[in-house]
Order: structure tokens, then C-alpha cells, then sequence
């Protein structure tokens, strides 16, 4: 099995109406593949970004979970790797944190992980700051977050529309070494 490179979130809703979710993942750039499958929980459908020319397949994992849909968009790890190469892993970086951005902006959402096999497992209204993945978008109405800022693993902080990005890792992947 390989490993995955995830944007995380929950949402409020049903897998029984995703309708929500596709109409923004639709929104804010992603276009939909004909393939997806439901059942015991769980639903995954099939997307395609546009990347510096490139067709990037993502695909989106749903799952119940307590009157929230606990959701990510994964892309293959090597995909990711490679097209990183390719075209810059910096700008690649941005584009996920761009899409973290929109979701979080149209979904109303507290929080956005960003990382290796990153999974939203904390519920939206119980979140703090505290609750940090590798780079974590965070809406700016979330109490705590000037303190989580100044953090001293804190690496980055961007402020966009709505929210803020803290950086604990400049890049998703843990284990990435840029080429020095």
C-alpha cells in the first residue's frame, strides 16, 4: 500500500448528501471523475487538479463520524514526489494550501491538516491551536491562535483570507530533504 499526501478536515453533514463537498470540491478547482464508490461508512470518489499542465489524480475519502464527515484528499505520495520535482516542490506545496485555504473559507471550517497520511480526527468544535499537523490552516476565529503562532516549533506563519497556515514543517512530507 503507499502512502498518501493529504489535505484533512470534518465537515458537518451525512455521507448520505455529499452533495455540499462536490459542489465546492467542483468550486474551487477540482474536477470530478465518473468513479466513486460508497458503502459500510465510507465513501471515496475520484478527482482530477490541473497542475502546470499536468492532470493530477486525487481522490477523496469520506467516513461518518459523529454528525461529521471526517474527510481527505489524497494524492499518491510518489505523484507528488515526482511532480514536486518536476515543476517545484514549493509551488506544488502552495497549491494544496491554496485548496486547504478555499475549503476552509467555503465549508466554514475550524482547521485543515496538511500532511503524510493526515486524518481529521478532532472534532470541529472542540478544536484549539494545540492540535498541530505538519503545516495546519486554521480559521482565524479560532480562539488561541496569536499563541500558537509564537510557538517555538513554529517555523512560518501566512495569513490568507479567513484564517492563517502555521508551519511546523515547510513541506507535508517528513521525511523530505530539499536538494542542497
Amino acid at each position: 500500500m503507499s502512502a498518501f499526501v493529504s489535505l484533512a478536515f470534518k465537515w458537518s453533514g451525512s455521507l448520505d448528501d455529499c452533495t455540499t463537498l462536490d459542489k465546492t470540491l467542483e468550486k474551487i478547482g477540482l474536477h470530478a471523475l465518473q468513479s466513486q464508490h460508497q458503502g459500510e461508512g465510507m465513501r471515496e470518489s475520484d478527482w482530477i487538479l490541473e497542475f502546470s499542465g499536468e492532470n493530477l489524480a486525487l481522490t477523496c475519502r469520506c467516513y461518518d463520524e459523529e454528525g461529521w464527515v471526517s474527510s481527505t484528499i489524497d494524492i499518491d505520495e510518489e505523484l507528488f514526489e515526482n511532480i514536486g520535482e518536476k515543476y517545484g516542490r514549493e509551488k506544488l506545496v502552495q497549491t494544496f494550501i491554496r485548496l486547504g485555504a478555499e475549503l476552509l473559507r467555503q465549508l466554514n471550517l475550524r482547521y485543515v491538516f496538511f500532511d503524510e497520511e493526515a486524518e481529521a480526527e478532532v472534532d470541529p468544535t472542540e478544536y484549539n491551536p494545540n492540535y498541530l499537523f505538519g503545516i495546519t490552516l486554521i480559521a482565524d476565529s479560532v480562539p488561541g491562535l496569536d499563541e500558537a503562532s509564537e510557538r517555538p516549533d513554529i517555523q512560518r506563519v501566512e495569513k490568507f483570507a479567513g484564517g492563517v497556515v502555521l508551519f511546523r514543517r515547510l513541506d507535508p512530507v517528513p521525511h523530505y530533504q530539499p536538494n542542497t
